[in-house]
């Protein structure tokens, strides 16, 4: 059975993440109405802490957005020297995922 943890990271009214863990995957669903320089320096924080507290345990990471090319596009922005591409469709959403490749946060 896979447990789930639902909780939002953040809500305003330019975006919204909701985190959902399940075993070894940890589902990222953004939700970017506005894209600004502070979005994207905040998305920034959040990354870094996604993979501090999960990748660099071995989860993967898997963004999925209403917004599919910024996402993917936001993504290596915020981390170069983390991999990002797309994996496949779920739930009629396009997800993207990102994984440590090497980097010691």
């Amino acid at each position: 059975m896979i447990e789930e943890h639902n909780y939002t990271w953040k809500e305003t009214a330019s975006y919204s993440v909701t985190i959902q863990e399940a075993d070894n995957y940890v589902f990222v669903h953004l939700n970017v109405s506005k894209w600004t320089v502070s979005v994207m320096k905040e998305l920034k924080n959040l990354f870094i802490v996604l993979c501090e507290e999960y990748a660099n345990k071995g989860h993967e990471l898997i963004f999925s957005s209403v917004s599919d090319k910024k996402t993917i596009k936001m993504c290596e922005l915020i981390h170069p020297l983390y991999e990002v591409k797309p994996v496949k469709q779920y739930e009629d959403k396009y997800w993207v995922v990102a994984w440590e490749t090497g980097l010691e946060i």
